[in-house]
């Protein structure tokens, strides 16, 4: 089950907003210990964090790894801070709840996390107790609380077997490609374990297809390679061999809708690749797939030719001033 926490970001919350991460040293000035800091140490991948600056929830998170250890990033050189430090990788969503307006609850059920004035006390870091993690799953939209808790079900779930749906080829650029669009910049921060689902299945299906040969499957997004990972890429996968190279990402949902959601970053990968004689952008669209990967999932596989004839439209944009 997952723990909550709430960090109060003041000083470090440029820095850490931007690179969607927490840090903090081990230690305090004094070179002693110190209850936030400690706190970091407990931080599990999937555990929920709720981002405070001014006294307003800016950010809900969800951990994407165990903390580990982490030098001070140099943008914090000169601060007072030692340099042995924890760190705490985020998929973040962007709120706006101020906290002032839970003050009579709050107050309380104050818990570590409020002074006798119902302030947030001078710390980083703060576990909520099992009342203030219910409550403050109900200020969040039920849909993003259920996306961040889904991954309680999907951590340790087994890995889907792939069955490949192939239709026909002049009916799929059509039919089936035709409702793909370039996702929102909000919604884009919607992420959840069912695309690590599908990921995971796709370069276990690749892995087994390709035994044997002179094709190298290289996994390249962090559902993938972990720490050493990259989301920012527009692909989640490689697939190479002495002629070509496929760059593979793929979509995954519980549903049947055939339609999916692009970047604005995975567009612009497969635009780039279109004249490439060596190089090809494939994705895998596995839907039907189970919260709890038990089950088989179908898939299809969306080549560049019909990628290219699809209809893009642009839907709204997250703009935060």
């Amino acid at each position: 089950m997952s723990s909550f926490f709430l960090v109060s970001q003041n000083q470090s919350h440029k820095y850490e907003f931007q690179h969607k991460l927490l840090w903090s040293p081990k230690l305090n000035q004094k070179h002693g210990k110190n209850r936030g800091y400690e706190n970091m140490s407990h931080v599990k991948k999937g555990d929920i964090i709720f981002h405070v600056y001014n006294q307003v929830i800016h950010a809900v998170s969800i951990a994407k790894y165990d903390v580990y250890n982490s030098p001070k990033p140099p943008e914090y050189d000169g601060s007072v801070w030692d340099d042995d430090g924890w760190r705490v990788d985020c998929d973040m969503h962007i709120l706006e709840i101020p906290l002032l307006d839970h003050r009579k609850w709050l107050n309380a059920h104050k818990g570590e996390v409020l002074d006798k004035n119902g302030k947030l006390k001078q710390q980083y870091l703060f576990k909520l107790d099992e009342e203030q993690k219910i409550y403050f799953s109900h200020l969040l939209p039920k849909e993003l609380m259920q996306s961040l808790l889904i991954s309680d079900t999907t951590s340790t779930a087994k890995i889907p077997s792939l069955e490949e749906i192939k239709r026909n080829s002049t009916k799929r650029t059509r039919t089936n490609v035709n409702h793909a669009w370039v996702h929102s910049a909000q919604n884009d921060q919607m992420k959840d374990d069912i695309g690590k689902l599908g990921e995971q299945a796709v370069f276990k299906y690749l892995t087994k297809k390709y035994t044997g040969s002179n094709y190298k499957i290289i996994p390249i997004s962090s559902n993938l390679a972990g720490k050493k990972g990259n989301d920012a890429t527009g692909y989640d996968i490689l697939l190479k061999n002495n002629d070509l190279t496929t760059y593979i990402d793929v979509k995954t949902t519980t549903g049947s809708n055939q339609s999916f959601y692009m970047s604005a970053k995975e567009k612009s990968v497969l635009d780039s690749l279109v004249n490439e004689k060596d190089k090809t952008y494939n994705i895998y669209r596995v839907y039907g797939i189970s919260k709890t990967g038990n089950d088989t999932a179908n898939f299809e596989i969306f080549k560049e030719n019909s990628l290219k004839s699809a209809n893009y439209q642009a839907l709204d944009f997250f703009v935060s001033i």
